[in-house]
Order: structure tokens, then C-alpha cells, then sequence
């Protein structure tokens, strides 16, 4: 085998190394994007759901001002941003505020 072949092969072996590299970084990508959204979702519900039930202002102050921290520090600390669950927290929060 002559250095040329086997550099050939060594080249061949590694773009397919970066292409299962890349797959498996999209793939993880779209399951931390998937998992944030749904986070973000499950926490606004739970909070504006226990904000109706509570009916005490006080109460429901402290909750809409721990919302944000319950739907960021879980995904932060498994390795997301936690901000996209946060956003989406607030979205579903503040737009079905006023059922």
C-alpha cells in the first residue's frame, strides 16, 4: 500500500466519521429544541393553572415571578439554554392569562 492509497483511505474514513459526527449533532440539536419547547409548555400550563386555583394576589404574584425560574434552571442544568423553555413558559403564561 503505497502512502498515497492510504492517505486516500484515511481521508475516506474520516468525512464519514464528520458526516455521522454531524448527524448525530443535529439529532441532538432537534432533541434539546423538542425538549426545551415542551418544558417551557408543561411549565406554563402548571403555573397558570395553579395561579387560577389559587385566587390569592399574593400568591399568584409569587408564582408569575417564579415561572421564569422553574422553566429555565431544569433544562440549564441537563445541558440546554433553559432560555427557549422560558420563553415559551411565558408565551403560554401571558397569552391565556385572561381565561
Amino acid at each position: 500500500m503505497t502512502p498515497v492509497h492510504s492517505f486516500c483511505i484515511g481521508s475516506r474514513d474520516r468525512r464519514q466519521r464528520q458526516r455521522i459526527f454531524a448527524r448525530h449533532a443535529a439529532g441532538l440539536f432537534a432533541a434539546i429544541l423538542c425538549g426545551e419547547i415542551l418544558w417551557g409548555i408543561g411549565v406554563g400550563w402548571l403555573m397558570l393553572r395553579l395561579r387560577h386555583w389559587v385566587r390569592d394576589p399574593r400568591i399568584e404574584v409569587m408564582l408569575s415571578i417564579l415561572t421564569p425560574f422553574a422553566a429555565y434552571w431544569p433544562p440549564q442544568h441537563f445541558g440546554g439554554s433553559g432560555v427557549l423553555a422560558t420563553v415559551t413558559a411565558a408565551f403560554i403564561s401571558a397569552g391565556t392569562a385572561s381565561d
